[in-house]
């Protein structure tokens, strides 16, 4: 079987050749035509938190409103940010 397919395609050169040509010139086009925003975009998203609190230290703020509201996108749902088990 496979001697009859070999003969057949070593018989058949030019048709074998314009099929993969014509396979080859259609993959160009269709990568072509792939829009820019078809890769992935590696970048890191990042968010900007504004908090303001009256009476507290630069730190407080940073540890107590800013922090927990970074670490909550990336937690499960439910899930403290500050520790394995939560008392709330």
């Amino acid at each position: 079987m496979q001697t009859d397919i070999l003969s057949l395609l070593l018989g058949r050169r030019t048709a074998v050749a314009l099929v993969a040509v014509t396979i080859g010139v259609a993959g160009y086009l269709a990568w072509d035509a792939l829009p820019i925003d078809a890769f992935p975009d590696v970048t890191n998203v990042q968010v900007m938190v504004l908090a303001r609190a009256q009476g507290m230290s630069t730190t407080e703020v940073e540890r107590q409103v800013t922090y927990p509201i970074e670490v909550a996108p990336g937690a499960p749902w439910g899930a403290c940010p500050r520790c394995a088990r939560c008392d709330r």
